[in-house]
């Protein structure tokens, strides 16, 4: 096609022919200012499946805008709609931005091992695979995709491609390279270290060229065959139904030149739990004849590897393998190993009997499962590339759960969103405990709330020194998070507060002081704030220094220097801070490094805002070694708050800052650090920060 067209007489061109057709679209990724800080909120493939094969709170200690809260809801979510206004919200509070003009983008990754996958994401035409050139080539789960289109339709948006493999003439492959030769624009680390690049391709000549090659091919669905089905169901909808109009025709999807990275398909290998390895060879009987494999499981796996013409399955219980015939059925010589052991072998293998069944992808996690569950496991030699091929364009399809691709696409790394807004507000999240009445025992009540590391005990050992200030509960939350006590248990140490006239001396008022744990409150920041009769006090401070101080303090007490990124408590700082703004709760910000380097115009201004009187004379106290602070560590000592309770006064901020490269890269801590810092410095710049006067 001549270059000389518009983009519109293209587009149109386009839209009238059959094949692949994909489209440029604006992008939505995370807004960081490092481009590799989105590890902190994007999920693999297998981190989202396992978490939603979770018993307990699939949402538990992730970050407050992580992916994983648009597509796994709380149980308490009961409008599919809240999904999609909580992205929109993200959306407009900068959390995500969107890119500014239509582009394809080029995707890398790349595992430890050093394999590498390559390819373009763009918004794929979906319908017939005789209009789209799009073929499934396995079968899916009707209660699955009845799930997705009702997530879909709330969210209105794509977060993960679908991945599809087509025959490419290797111009796909030289616009990945020339874009990969610029900078990224966004990076990103899942799992054991997969590396993730992205690059976004804006030339209309590369974008054409592009066009031009798929059109002329036909692609197979290697991963998202029910979410394909679920975009198919949208799509299909009547027009009043089918909301955003015109949005569900193309699906999120990467591209990927099987002639650049061939296919890799797994086999997904199935447990039997409560059958054992004799019963299932008794049941499968001479039909079905088997040979013992002596050794190790591994070398039972080589062996059946090295059968995979033979149409053979390995059974196994951990101690003892066996390669057992599939039995290929007259006139069956055509079907895979999947497909013969869906039609014969594993009804055998259930018939008259209660077993359990479910399929896995890994060979040795399945016969784990299975000896767990007093079974045996069947594993199977996996589809050729060709053999995929071959039955999705003659229009056939695998059983359900066949195969799987270990190299694919994160969640939340690039999503297609319909930005439209829509004009119902976001719900605010019920609360599951009410706040308790204090006033009537207290003329006021002050929370503080940081981060920990944050100098926040040492704020707070100031107010105690105000007359008016009586009563003290330390981080009354803390318990409830480390030793899963409810909420009443918090609310009962807020009522049995300390009588800080027994600790600093006489009191002239009995007003309360409240100081937490920004991820110790949590999702409950809404009861905490409920109770105050002031505003509200956060503390910030360089999280390089919190983070790092709070790994040594960990190194003091002998324990691991590792814990949840949950427990820097930036996540949940930024979501109450959210809390505040969208609920009109007016706040005060005060930045650890101000109040030690100023304690005097810092605490005068927030007395000022508390209501109470301020005397330099409140910044010095006498030394208490002897103080239980925590409701959680009752015992030993307590090198969380041993500086500051062996202290006399407000002490100058003299550490150094670490660079981010101190940090470990495992577990995105160093990606982590860097977001904070990037919340941190935007924190700095909120009007409502004290800011120490001259």
């Amino acid at each position: 096609m001549p270059y000389s067209q518009t983009r519109a007489h293209r587009q149109a061109d386009h839209t009238q022919r059959t094949g692949l057709r994909l489209e440029p679209f604006p992008g939505v990724f995370y807004n960081t200012r490092d481009s590799r800080t989105a590890s902190a909120f994007i999920a693999s493939s297998t981190e989202a499946g396992t978490a939603a094969r979770r018993a307990t709170d699939v949402l538990a200690g992730l970050p407050p805008h992580h992916v994983l809260r648009l597509v796994l809801p709380p149980p308490e979510a009961r409008d599919p709609g809240e999904s999609g206004r909580l992205l929109r919200a993200w959306l407009s509070r900068g959390v995500l931005r969107a890119d500014t003009r239509p582009a394809f983008y080029a995707y890398e990754q790349r595992d430890p091992s050093g394999a590498t996958l390559r390819g373009v994401i763009g918004a794929l035409r979906g319908g017939p695979h005789a209009y789209s050139g799009v073929a499934p080539h396995e079968d899916v789960s009707a209660h699955v995709v009845d799930r997705l289109v009702t997530t879909l339709a709330g969210l209105r948006a794509d977060v993960e491609p679908l991945m599809l493999w087509y025959r490419g003439t290797g111009t796909m492959a030289a616009t990945i390279a020339a874009a990969a030769e610029r900078p990224a624009l966004l990076e990103a680390v899942t799992g054991h270290g997969t590396l993730h690049r992205l690059w976004a391709v804006t030339d209309e000549r590369e974008i054409a060229a592009v066009q031009d090659e798929l059109a002329a091919g036909q692609a197979v669905i290697a991963d998202g065959h029910h979410r394909f089905s679920a975009h198919t169901r949208l799509r299909e909808r009547p027009p009043a139904h089918a909301r955003p109009a015109g949005f569900w025709d193309h699906s999120l999807a990467l591209l990927v030149d099987m002639e650049q990275h061939p296919m890799t398909p797994r086999a997904f290998h199935h447990v039997i739990r409560g059958l054992p390895l004799d019963a299932a060879l008794r049941r499968l009987g001479p039909a079905h004849p088997h040979e013992v494999c002596e050794g190790t499981l591994s070398s039972a796996l080589a062996r059946l590897a090295a059968r995979h013409d033979d149409r053979v399955a390995l059974l196994s219980d951990g101690e003892r393998h066996c390669l057992t015939h599939l039995r290929p059925e007259p006139g069956g010589a055509g079907l895979t190993d999947a497909e013969l052991a869906a039609r014969h072998f594993l009804p055998r293998l259930r018939s008259g009997s209660t077993v359990d069944s479910e399929p896995l992808g890994s060979a040795e996690d399945a016969v784990a499962e299975a000896a767990r569950g007093g079974g045996c496991a069947v594993l199977l030699n996996p589809p050729g590339a060709a053999d995929i091929h071959r039955v999705a364009l003659a229009g056939r399809r695998l059983p359900r759960k066949s195969t799987y691709f270990p190299l694919k696409p994160p969640l939340g790394l690039v999503m297609r969103v319909h930005t439209r807004p829509e004009s119902r507000p976001l719900k605010e999240k019920t609360m599951s405990h009410p706040s308790p009445d204090l006033t009537a025992k207290h003329d006021a009540v002050h929370v503080v709330v940081a981060p920990p590391r944050t100098a926040s005990t040492a704020f707070a050992r100031v107010l105690w020194n105000n007359p008016a200030v009586g009563y003290y509960a330390h981080e009354p939350f803390e318990a409830a998070y480390f030793d899963g006590h409810g909420p009443e248990h918090a609310w009962e140490s807020v009522r049995n507060a300390v009588d800080l006239s027994a600790v600093v001396g006489a009191k002239s008022g009995n007003s309360l002081l409240i100081k937490e744990i920004a991820f110790q409150a949590g999702d409950r920041i809404g009861e905490l704030l409920a109770v105050a009769t002031s505003v509200p006090v956060f503390l910030i401070r360089d999280p390089r220094l919190t983070i790092s101080s709070r790994r040594e303090v960990k190194r003091r007490a002998g324990s691991t220097l590792e814990f949840p990124l949950a427990e820097t408590g930036w996540q949940a700082l930024e979501s109450h801070i959210a809390h505040c703004r969208d609920n009109g709760i007016d706040y005060v910000l005060v930045d650890a490094y101000d109040f030690r380097s100023r304690p005097d115009s810092v605490m005068s201004q927030v007395s000022a805002r508390l209501g109470l009187d301020f005397d330099p004379a409140q910044l010095t106290w006498e030394p208490r070694p002897d103080l239980t602070l925590s409701n959680h560590r009752t015992s030993g000592v307590d090198h969380f708050f041993t500086r500051v309770l062996n202290s006399k006064g407000i002490e100058p901020p003299v550490e150094t800052v670490p660079e981010l490269t101190e940090f470990p890269e495992d577990g995105g801590l160093r990606a982590h650090v860097s977001w904070a810092l990037d919340l941190y410095q935007q924190l700095r710049q909120d009007p409502k920060r004290i800011v120490p006067q001259s």
